[in-house]
Order: structure tokens, then C-alpha cells, then sequence
């Protein structure tokens, strides 16, 4: 071999073994920003739980207790809800609910079964309202919360079932037949009735008229669901000649923003409804329509009370705002802001986030603001309830709900207890269930007497406060016909 090939050859070999070198040696990793202080300090805490736990720790609840956390501390209505509640949430929020049908409260440490919705699996099983829930699938309820009974009881897809243990009170039962039973009754698909009236007939139907000389109607708006202005109509055609309203928000927890702007369309003929402001400074009025509205002659009462929040303090402050109707009861809540229900990425479930504020009247904001002792609605006529006035009036609102003949017949009843009879509920005096409900009732029967007076009425208007007046459109602010609202 010549010496120029020599050469050549061993050149070859050193670029191999340098080629050979180079593939072995370990990449570098990519370059990845540094985490910012924050999120440092969250991952020291990730890593002081794990390391510091009696018990071993899951990665996920972690997370999600972490995403809680975040989404709590930016205010108290903003919200996470996890992967697995995410449809019963959406299906509430469109109307419709997986249920049993029972309402619980708690009394004395004690979980009590409020009423049975009508036409439940559980009104179908015989609850009627006044039991002690004592079990659930076989877990004492001992220390449990409403809440927590709650999510035991209707967390399941429909047609699944539940084992119930309950305890009736003494008096229901005779005295050779046993207090306690346990009852299995499935889940099942049920449409949130959001709109109600006085109390059923013999037939189910609800009952709206509220009798005496003037025809004049009660609803009750218990939440706002895409169905309520619809569900809200239908009900109010079924009063003749109807000149006056009673509409009842108290503990109406909102619901539908589009859905409250039409119900408050429904009785304003022109003018402001609601501003609606988001993040990025923008605001959008929306304003009322002439056409499809009801008369201008019917006199309208609002009832409000601590509970009543979101969209049904649009309702109240904006008719309240256009002098359109008398404001009766307590101070609504304060939650003046808008939630946006926005999904969050790896199965990890939905947060619903406040991202706007509304405003009512001349752009007073509804919310409780740093420094300032006022928020919500103020009531035109200020009615406070005792404490056991409001339970009375929330079992009436219970004994309501079912037609008398579905009712037990106890030899002795408490009249103020949830599975009384209508007879024996009756206060003296009281000749129609309408009567009773408004005698049972101090705010409601305040209400009747103002529809009663229409000069009362029309002299509380015009002493309505210069904040509660309608405002102009603001400057800048994009209007939006009441059929066409924002979410």
C-alpha cells in the first residue's frame, strides 16, 4: 500500500471513532423557562406534603385541591367543579336535575326530609316531608351535612337507586306500626320547576290567583333556567283580568343571565335592564323591548330577602329602577357579578369564574365594594321575619307543594311541621289556602296589602331614592335588545 493510501485510511478511521464518540455522549436537555416565584413556591409545598404525609399522597387529589384552592381565594363566588360533576352541574343549569326529589335541612344535629318534590321517585314512594333521614345505603348520617346527604343521595346516573333509612315522628305513625323503614327509590331525570304558585289544586296543577277583589297573581321564581320567562307567561295566563302581581325572588339563587333579562323585558316597556362590564373595560347595555310585554296598568310587587342573589337582583333592581314595581322584604345578597363556566384542559373539570360585573340604575354596582356598607337591593318597604316565622313560611312553602289528598291525616299535628295537613296548618281566621298562605306569611301579606292600595303604592314610587331612577345609556356602551342578551 502506497503511503498517500496509508493516509487516507487512517484519516478514515479517526473521523469514525470521533463520529462514534459524539453518538454516545449524552444530549443536553432542552432549555425550559424557570418557574416563576409563585409556582416555585406551590411546587416546594407539593413537595413538603409529600414527603411530610402519615399517609401516602394521590398525585391528582393533590391537584385538584390545588385548582379548589386558586379558584376559592378569588372570590367567594367563583367555583371549581371537578371532572365528574361537570354534567350534573350543566344539566342544573339547563334545566334539569338527576334526583330523587328529596329537600333536607337540618334540625338539631339532625337531618330532617323537608318535602318530596311532586311527582318524584321520592314523593312516589311515600316521603311526604317530616321525616328523620337516618342512613344512606347503609352510612349514618351522624355529623353529616345537608350537602354531603345531598351528593349521596342523587350522585348516580338515572335509574339507579338508593336505600333510605327514615324515621317517621310518633304522631304519623300508629301505635302498633314501626317508626322506622328503609326505602329504596331510584334516580331519575327530573325538569327543575322553577316557576310556582300558592299551593296545588286536587289535580297538581299549581294555584296563582291570589283571590280577594282585585285579581291578582303569585309567583314564585325559585331559579332561572332557560325555561323561567316561558314557564312564567304560561302561569300568568291563567289569572283573568289579572291587575296585579306579586313576583316572589326571595331565596332565588339566580341562574340564567339571559333568562333573568327576559322575565324583567317581560314587564318594562323601554329603558335600561342591566350593564354588563367585562375585564377588558368593554360594557353592554341591555335594553327593554315594547312588543310582547305585559300592561303597563298591572301592579307589580317584588319580595326579596338575604338569599335572593345574581340574576334575580337584576329582576328586582331593575324594575325597581324603572319605577316599575314596589320592592318589599330585606336586603338581597350582593353578588353583582357575572360567571363564565370555562373547561379546563386535561380532564380536570370546569372552573365557573367571575369575569364581569353588572350594574344597575344610573351604574351602581350591586356587589359589595371595598369600603362601602352598602350592596344589593334595598327593599322600597323593609319587612323583617323572625326566625321561626321563616320556618313556618318555609314549611308552608313545603306543604305546598303537594295536593291535599296526598297529604297524611295525623290525629295531631304541629301546624308549623312539614307532613301536617292543610286543615291543620290553618291559622284562625282562615277560610281558603290562599288565605293561609298569605297570613303565614308577614312580607307576602304586606304585599297583598299594597296591591290592595294604590295610592300607597304610587306615593312609595315617587319617594324612590335618586340612585334607584333608570339611567342613560353610558357613554360608550354597546346596547343590546333584551332578546339577544349576553351570557
Amino acid at each position: 500500500m502506497t503511503k498517500r493510501n496509508m493516509i487516507w485510511v487512517a484519516s478514515l478511521l479517526v473521523v469514525a471513532v470521533a463520529m462514534f464518540w459524539v453518538a454516545q455522549r449524552p444530549r443536553p436537555l432542552p432549555i425550559t423557562p424557570e418557574p416563576s416565584a409563585p409556582l416555585e413556591g406551590l411546587q416546594g409545598v407539593y413537595h413538603v406534603l409529600k414527603d411530610s404525609s402519615y399517609r401516602p399522597l394521590d398525585d391528582a387529589t393533590l391537584l385538584r385541591g390545588a385548582i379548589s384552592g386558586m379558584v376559592s381565594a378569588i372570590d367567594e363566588f367563583s367555583s371549581y367543579v371537578p371532572d365528574g360533576k361537570v354534567d350534573s352541574f350543566q344539566r342544573r343549569m339547563d334545566g334539569t336535575e338527576v334526583s330523587t326529589g328529596i329537600s333536607l335541612i337540618s334540625r338539631h344535629g339532625q337531618l330532617r326530609v323537608l318535602k318530596a318534590s311532586y311527582g318524584s321517585p321520592a314523593q312516589q314512594a311515600g316521603i311526604v316531608g317530616g321525616e328523620t333521614l337516618l342512613a344512606i345505603d347503609g352510612r349514618p348520617t351522624d355529623n353529616m351535612t345537608v350537602a354531603e346527604a345531598r351528593i349521596a343521595i342523587n350522585s348516580g346516573p338515572p335509574g339507579t337507586s338508593v336505600k333510605l333509612s327514615l324515621s317517621r315522628p310518633a304522631a304519623e305513625t300508629a301505635p302498633a306500626a314501626s317508626r322506622s323503614q328503609t326505602l329504596e327509590i331510584a334516580r331519575k331525570e327530573l325538569t327543575v320547576e322553577s316557576v310556582r304558585g300558592l299551593y296545588r289544586d286536587e289535580a297538581g296543577r299549581w294555584v296563582y290567583d291570589l283571590g280577594g277583589k282585585m285579581p291578582a297573581a303569585y309567583v314564585r321564581l325559585c331559579e332561572f333556567v332557560p325555561t323561567t320567562s316561558e314557564q312564567l307567561q304560561m302561569a300568568l295566563r291563567q289569572v283573568e283580568a289579572m291587575r296585579g302581581l306579586v313576583l316572589d325572588l326571595r331565596g332565588n339563587p339566580g341562574g340564567r343571565l339571559p333568562s333573568a333579562i327576559e322575565v324583567a323585558d317581560l314587564f318594562q316597556r323601554e329603558g335600561p335592564i342591566v350593564t354588563i362590564a367585562g375585564r377588558d373595560g368593554s360594557t353592554r347595555l341591555c335594553q327593554a323591548r315594547a312588543e310582547g310585554n305585559f300592561p303597563d296598568d298591572i301592579r307589580i310587587v317584588v319580595l326579596i330577602d338575604a338569599e335572593t342573589a345574581s340574576a334575580a337582583e337584576i329582576v328586582a333592581g331593575s324594575l325597581q329602577a324603572a319605577r316599575r314595581a314596589v320592592v318589599v322584604g330585606t336586603r338581597s345578597r350582593g353578588k353583582g357579578c357575572i360567571q363564565t363556566m370555562i373547561p379546563l384542559p386535561g380532564h380536570l373539570g370546569q372552573v365557573n369564574l367571575t369575569t364581569g360585573e353588572f350594574f344597575i340604575g344610573k351604574g351602581r354596582p350591586l356587589g359589595r365594594q371595598p369600603g362601602s356598607d352598602r350592596w344589593g337591593v334595598d327593599p322600597d318597604v323593609e319587612v323583617t321575619v323572625s326566625a321561626p316565622q321563616a320556618e313556618r313560611m318555609m314549611h308552608l312553602w313545603a306543604l305546598a307543594e303537594m295536593p291535599a289528598q296526598d297529604l297524611p291525616q295525623p290525629a295531631t299535628a304541629p301546624a308549623t311541621r312539614p307532613g301536617a295537613t292543610r286543615a291543620a296548618s290553618m291559622l284562625p281566621g282562615e277560610s281558603s289556602m290562599a288565605q293561609r298562605s298569605i297570613h303565614g306569611d308577614r312580607q307576602l301579606a304586606r304585599a297583598v296589602e299594597l296591591l290592595a292600595d294604590p295610592e300607597q303604592m304610587d306615593e312609595i314610587l315617587k319617594q324612590a331614592q335618586e340612585t334607584t331612577q333608570p339611567a342613560s345609556q353610558p357613554v360608550g356602551a354597546e346596547a343590546t335588545p333584551a332578546s339577544r342578551p349576553g351570557t
